[in-house]
Order: C-alpha cells, then structure tokens, then sequence
C-alpha cells in the first residue's frame, strides 16, 4: 500500500520547485539584461559609455548591474567595454588603410598615447607591428608552430605526470589549440603558463608560482589568410574564467579540469593576445623564471 505524502513534505516540495523556476527566470533577466548593454557598448564604441548609462540600459542600478555582469562575463562591463574597443581596433587595423591616429578616436581613445600602450599592453605588440603581420608574420608564426608540433614531444618524465586538464573539441575541427593561464578573466597580456596542442586530449602546462589564474583554451583553425588568423575567424573557445583556478604549494588545488571547446558567445570576453605571434617567440628564447611553455603532441 502506498503511503500519503505528509501537508508538510508536498509543501515543501512545491516550494522547492517555485525556488528552482524562479532562480531560472532570474538568471534568464540577468542574461537578457547584460547581453542588451554588450549590445550597446558594440554600438557605442567611439563615445563614452558611462556605469549609470549601462544600468539605464539593462533596468537596474549601477551596483546591481557591475554585481550581475561580472557574474554573466566574469569580468565588470567597463573592462569587457575596454577589450570590445580594443578588439575593434585590432579589426580595423587588419581590414582598413585607417591611420592609427584615426582607428584610436574610432574605438573612444581621445589620445594616441594611451591608445598605444593600452593596446601594447593587452595585445602584446604595437598596433603598427600588429598591422604589419597581415603581410607574412601571421602565417610564419603558424608554420613555426606546426613544425614545433611536428618535431617536439613530451620527455618521459613528463608523459608520466598526470594531465591537469582535458580538452574536448568537435570532431570537425583541424588546427592548434593554444590553452593559457592568465591573470585576469580576459586573455590578455603574456600567458604565466601555456602549452600548444595539436588535437584534443590532455596537457600540462608546466610549473607557475602559486596564485589564483584563469585558465582559457582556444582552438585556431589553419587558414591560408592572415587576417582569419589574427582575427580568430572561426576559433574555437573555452573558459574557466568565473571562478580562479588556484595554484598552492606548486600544485593545482581543483581536480582534472574539463575544458569543451565550441563557437564563441557574445558574452565571452575578446580574446585579445596576438597568440600566434607570441607563442613562438616566447619558445625560441629561454623561459623566463614566472613563465613555462610546453608543446605537445
């Protein structure tokens, strides 16, 4: 015979459940809210675009809005704003005769100055040397790695360590994956560690000093145009960029992370570093001390 739920047990599921729909349409609102003022900062990219004027935008205050964001995006709207601005250059400096004086006031940088080690900074090359390598250094830096991957292999010592994360990627793809440490959510700048993969599976990024990171992959396909590479036109992506991926004692403090690449979503920060041009600079001179870098196959 079956028993009756109790008043009290049926209650508490049917709250459990208006908890569980609620928390759903919650977190559709925060999704819809942030994508309309990513939106926005897409079509305002030359003109400020203030905290309170992107709160008007997704209907909620300031404070709420940064709170939500960086949940959404993993970093807040005005650093996400910075890196559309700079990823817009990268793409006007690749596809137009623009001057760069100009492409600056184009993506709200009232000086050249600042527009110039900004991007320097996060990109890690000039825009005029960024610009020069739609000529020929896109794909030597390409060639470079697959020769690397052709020629290098893991020591024995190496191939006995555990791998400290998996890479997943559909089975169309064909090309390198580039999987990082960065400081922040947003993969700029030089990389603490990295490794180079030529198809999925697992790698290991070598020794980092303890801190908290983020860990990013992208899979670039081969492409016989430089602007594609440089661009990322077609790259593949995935993140662990909400949550730091922590280093103690010289070891991993999560376990074996999964990472599945796929297509790029519209809140996912810009991937901003040249990765085809530093990767192989970097491996031809020695390793600096905070840094690793290790090509698998």
């Amino acid at each position: 015979m079956k028993l009756a739920s109790s008043p009290s047990s049926t209650c508490a599921k049917t709250v459990g459940k208006r908890h569980l729909h609620h928390r759903a349409d919650t977190l559709r609102e925060h999704g819809t809210a942030v994508r309309r003022v990513v939106s926005e900062m897409r079509q305002r990219l030359d003109v400020a675009y203030t905290l309170a004027e992107m709160s008007e935008t997704a209907y909620m205050s300031p404070f709420h809005l940064n709170r939500v964001f960086r949940r959404m995006t993993g970093v807040p709207p005005r650093r996400f704003l910075t890196a559309l601005r700079l990823e817009a250059a990268k793409r006007l400096l690749l596809t137009t005769e623009q001057k760069v004086t100009d492409i600056s006031l184009d993506v709200g940088y009232q000086s050249l100055g600042t527009f110039t080690r900004r991007f320097t900074q996060l990109v890690g090359i000039s825009p005029t040397r960024f610009r020069a390598l739609a000529t020929t250094g896109a794909q030597a830096a390409m060639a470079t790695v697959a020769q690397m991957l052709a020629s290098e292999r893991l020591s024995e010592r190496q191939r006995a360590q555990a791998p400290r994360a998996i890479v997943t990627a559909p089975a169309f793809f064909q090309g390198v994956i580039f999987v990082g440490l960065f400081d922040t959510p947003i993969p700029q700048a030089q990389p603490r560690a990295c490794a180079v993969r030529s198809s999925p599976g697992g790698f290991h990024l070598g020794r980092v000093d303890d801190g908290d990171y983020y860990l990013a992959a992208m899979a670039l396909p081969w492409s016989p145009d430089p602007t594609d590479i440089l661009l990322y036109t077609g790259a593949l992506r995935a993140g662990v960029l909400r949550a730091p991926f922590r280093v103690r004692g010289g070891r991993q403090q999560s376990t074996t992370v999964h990472l599945d690449l796929r297509r790029p979503d519209d809140l996912d920060p810009p991937i901003l570093l040249a990765v085809p041009l530093l990767l192989p600079q970097r491996t031809h001179q020695q390793e600096p001390r905070r840094s690793r870098i290790r090509l698998q196959k």
